[in-house]
């Protein structure tokens, strides 16, 4: 059984195969193959009893062989959809990672695994499957020393990366091989402008940054300049710290902070107010901590609190997903702390105390009815003795001790009918 199951999950992460789910996955990786009532969105689920070596889950990164990586404060794992391998430091061997604790995690244009830590930057070289730390050097004259803790790193299509940091940015410029250490606020390395909280890239290759006071700053590569765009709040500065970026297909700039979710048109240079007016109250006051989008270019938005949020701005609609008590294939938690949508149609959610969810649409092919004890439009009662269907397509379902259940398949609800002593037509 091991070997089919390991097969399943093979098939589901590699992108060119699609996963036909077994019976018995499910019961190894506690999750059902039946959906939950009230919820076309089904996860399956992987923690530390699956070989993760944390059940925090940082970041999450699928690279270019198709292995998926998750970012713990106990290693870096990597996911092979067999098992994993966790990377830890080890101060004997110059080769290994430089910290447990990671933090982001991208991969340039060759091919090799950027991992920024709190304690500097490693690659994994996609050819030895050693790690390299690099060295980053603070400019003269400040020579700022909280470097060190990487929060955020991305790579362009041209292949340079821009890093960032408490006091400042890192660049590197592929084709010279070469990091120039950048300060937003040259006058002191411990601004809130130099403290970078989220950095993305565009279709034009400029990069986006976000800071710790919530200012929003776009750096021009080729001029090596700086720009920034004044809050929404009526021309007052932003109190809140930026807290992710995204850039999706259409080149709209997602902005998350601490009062909420943005939207901005790069090419036109101009917030949606739309947007703000359809879900803003949705996203206010919400701590978010991850966007992304999927292949049905549906944009997923995951919180620390009030579980994940899928937006469809074609109809536009909105659904939030969120853990459902003793529901198999609900989300493990509402305090969901990084998401990542690969290319492959696959969803991966990290939570703070259980591990990965993942999603992917349509494999899921049945609907489990059972009683939950939190939801009266649920069965009522999971010990079933027989099931029948009735000439409206309701399907009538007898129990041991719960009465009888007429199900709608059209509405989703349940009906109960119990026996009542001294009613004839109970």
């Amino acid at each position: 059984m091991g070997g089919r199951i390991k097969y399943c999950i093979r098939n589901c992460i590699d992108r060119s195969q699609t996963c036909l789910y077994l019976f018995y996955f499910f019961s190894v990786f506690n999750t059902s193959i039946l959906f939950s009532q009230g919820n076309s969105v089904v996860f399956s689920h992987i923690d530390v009893n699956n070989g993760l070596s944390e059940n925090w889950i940082k970041c999450i990164y699928k690279d270019s062989r198709g292995f998926i990586w998750f970012g713990t404060n106990n290693g870096l794992n990597r996911f092979d959809g067999y098992k994993f391998e966790i990377f830890r430091k080890n101060d004997s061997d110059s080769t290994a990672i430089a910290d447990n604790n990671i933090n982001v995690i991208t991969e340039d244009n060759e091919g090799n695994l950027w991992v920024g830590t709190r304690s500097g930057i490693s690659v994994l070289s996609c050819e030895t499957y050693k790690f390299r730390k690099v060295n980053l050097i603070p400019s003269a004259p400040l020579i700022c020393q909280d470097i060190g803790y990487i929060t955020a790193i991305t790579a362009n299509s041209e292949g340079n990366i821009l890093i960032g940091t408490h006091n400042g940015l890192f660049y590197l410029n592929k084709k010279t091989n070469s990091f120039r250490h950048i300060l937003i606020d040259e006058q002191s390395c411990f601004s809130q402008l130099n403290s970078i909280t989220a950095i993305a890239h565009d279709k034009t290759g400029s990069f986006w940054i976000g800071t710790t006071n919530g200012f929003l700053i776009r750096y021009n590569q080729n001029s090596n300049s700086f720009a920034n765009f004044e809050s929404l709040r009526d021309g007052n500065t932003r109190n809140g710290s930026i807290t992710k970026l995204f850039v999706d297909n259409n080149n709209f700039l997602w902005v998350a902070e601490q009062i909420g979710l943005h939207l901005f048109n790069i090419n036109e240079k101009s917030w949606n107010y739309d947007f703000q007016k359809r879900f803003g109250e949705v996203f206010r006051n919400l701590q978010i901590t991850g966007i992304d989008q999927d292949t049905e270019n549906q944009i997923w938005v995951t919180t620390d609190g009030k579980g994940a949020f899928i937006i469809d701005q074609t109809v536009p609609n909105l659904l939030n997903i969120l853990n459902i008590p003793y529901a198999e294939g609900s989300l493990s938690s509402n305090g969901l702390y990084s998401l990542y949508c690969d290319k492959s149609g696959i969803v991966w959610i990290g939570t703070a105390k259980k591990g990965v969810d993942f999603y992917k649409k349509n494999v899921r092919k049945f609907r489990v009815l059972r009683n939950l004890p939190t939801d009266p439009n649920s069965l009522s009662n999971n010990d079933v003795n027989c099931i029948a269907e009735d000439s409206k397509g309701n399907i009538l379902i007898g129990t041991n001790g719960g009465g009888l259940n007429c199900y709608n398949r059209k509405t989703r609800e349940f009906t109960h009918f119990f026996s009542q002593p001294g009613k004839s037509n109970s």
